[in-house]
């Protein structure tokens, strides 16, 4: 019996395989025609509604919000905008890397101007499918909905012909990123550290509204002091919001460690009777992505130079903070395990491994993160692993499993000034 559904979920997978090209070419044909029509008819001829049509157009950088908001202030209504943080940062080359990355998977040093971004419209609607927001006449608002390419209309909201009906949030509400770890401690908290340094009240805010899953009296929203019944989830794919005025801030890509003494502020870290290893090696093995696939013999060869391996899922929000502050070095795959490197001191060694096809735009995030917080960073690639393979039978490169050489790894060892323990 067991023989006959493995053959049939395999036939079932062949048949999905060969499907695939079809259903996408349809998809793709499909977005084509409904972008049509929203650029050529229901825009121009002004057909488009709160529930009919995609955006107008695409607010593309926050130089175009900054000069939108600018015209709507002129007009004498509420849009407001503030600036922080405009500074020039020199982004150095990891201190040794090992690996050569496919073209687009690469780390390396870079000059950057940039600036945190806050602002204050009305009537501003928030879509969780794709998640995007609509300015009150139909503008996209590109740089904080979620990225999916280079071209002006390549969000997938311009291939929408209809919208679900928002619900009204009444008074004041702030966008808050939630989800994955790293997108809490990166973009959620260090918005509301921006919105208060924009001279909000969050007593004063009527909503927040949280992109997870999950909404609960044992969040880090809740525990740094927002009522539960202030929190609004946004999570499932029909879930909108059209907010009678809400705030807003540049989200990802942060630079410097401007927010870390916010963080440490707003969660209160209490003490951890506990003693942590100061070399550890962070395991991926309990998550389905980026798995080190002989991960029982690198974990064996680190040992040896004085490593204990770690899982976060362990480990209380406090433990972990404690177990980074008193870290000395960091071995870990790309992944949100390794956000809490922003509590290590300064000068603690942090070596991240990656695939050579890793190539997204947040690879540069832990890279970023140790030359603002003064981490020395070393960078492991290797070219050995297995394809992670999505529910819908995708390819994911992104995700891709690792091997790791130890004749790598002992290289990058030395590296970093670690000799075996006798």
């Amino acid at each position: 019996m067991i023989k006959y559904f493995t053959k049939l979920n395999n036939t079932s997978n062949t048949f999905r395989n060969y499907l695939k090209p079809g259903i996408d070419t349809v998809r793709k044909l499909k977005s084509i025609i409904v972008t049509g029509i929203n650029t050529y008819i229901i825009n121009p001829f002004k057909l488009n509604s709160k529930r009919i049509g995609g955006p107008k157009d695409a607010l593309t950088t926050f130089q175009e919000i900054d000069k939108y908001v600018e015209a709507k202030r002129n007009k004498g209504l509420g849009y407001f905008s503030w600036k922080f943080f405009d500074r020039e940062i020199e982004i150095k080359d990891p201190l040794y890397t090992i690996g050569t990355p496919l073209p687009g998977a690469e780390v390396i040093s870079y000059r950057i101007k940039t600036t945190e971004h806050v602002y204050l419209m009305p009537n501003i609607r928030i879509y969780s499918k794709h998640f995007f927001s609509l300015t009150e006449d139909n503008y996209l608002l590109a740089p904080v909905s979620n990225y999916y390419g280079n071209q002006k209309k390549s969000h997938p909201s311009f291939g929408t012909l209809f919208l679900p009906k928002c619900k009204k949030l009444k008074g004041r509400s702030i966008i808050v990123r939630g989800g994955a770890y790293w997108h809490k401690m990166q973009d959620g908290l260090p918005a509301l550290y921006l919105a208060e340094l924009a001279g909000f009240n969050f007593e004063k805010i009527d909503h927040f509204i949280i992109q997870d899953n999950i909404i609960d009296k044992n969040s880090i929203f809740t525990r740094i002091g927002i009522p539960l019944e202030k929190q609004v989830r946004l999570y499932d794919q029909n879930d909108c919001y059209e907010c009678e005025e809400l705030i807003f801030s540049s989200w990802y890509d942060r630079k410097g460690n401007w927010y870390k003494d916010y963080l440490l502020k707003m969660i209160k870290p209490k003490a951890i009777d506990r003693e942590f290893p100061k070399k550890i090696y962070l395991s991926r093995s309990r998550v389905n992505t980026r798995r080190v696939l002989n991960e029982g013999e690198v974990i064996a060869f680190l040992e040896k130079y004085g490593f204990e391996c770690m899982h976060n899922e362990d480990l209380t929000i406090d433990e972990q903070i404690c177990l980074f502050q008193n870290a000395t070095h960091v071995i870990s795959c790309h992944g949100s395990q390794l956000t809490n490197i922003i509590f290590c001191g300064p000068g603690t060694k942090v070596c991240e491994i990656r695939h050579i096809s890793h190539k997204i735009h947040y690879r540069k995030a832990f890279h970023d993160i140790s030359n603002g917080f003064g981490l020395d960073y070393y960078l492991l690639y290797t070219d050995k692993g297995e394809e992670f393979i999505d529910e819908a039978n995708n390819v994911i490169e992104t995700d891709t499993h690792m091997y790791i050489d130890l004749a790598d790894m002992k290289l990058m060892l030395d590296k970093m000034d670690l000799k075996e323990i006798a």
